[in-house]
């Protein structure tokens, strides 16, 4: 079954949200200085590269103030290029996914409908 478009960028707002709750409000040094929080921002940056990727060619062309390539890129470097990922890397993509993806997502997410409720 083909999957939603905007039902993946949804999951890639949940996991921008849950990214921002790792690093918000945080300074780089504190990040980093948690072994924990920063495996968790790493692995959420993994998230994200994957769930963009497994958004169509004409979703993503629909939405060119979103940077897949960008993104998706991201990911395969932590996966594959692990030894070279610097703190400030990570660092950078955590903050700029928060502060300029978690905006242009919801724009394309709708708002969960009261009926939603789990």
């Amino acid at each position: 079954m083909p999957r939603d478009d905007v039902q993946v960028a949804g999951q890639m707002l949940d996991v921008l949200t849950r990214l921002h709750r790792v690093v918000g409000g945080r300074h780089r040094e504190r990040l980093v200085g948690d072994e924990i929080r920063y495996l968790a921002a790493l692995h959420l940056l993994q998230i994200l590269g994957e769930a963009a990727n497994r958004t169509s060619p004409a979703f993503r062309a629909a939405h060119p103030d979103i940077p897949w390539t960008g993104i998706i890129g991201m990911r395969n470097r932590i996966v594959h290029g692990y030894d070279d990922v610097s703190d400030l890397l990570v660092w950078n993509a955590a903050l700029e996914g928060v502060e300029q993806l978690l905006p242009a997502l919801a724009r394309i997410v709708p708002p969960p409908s009261s009926g939603d409720a789990a």
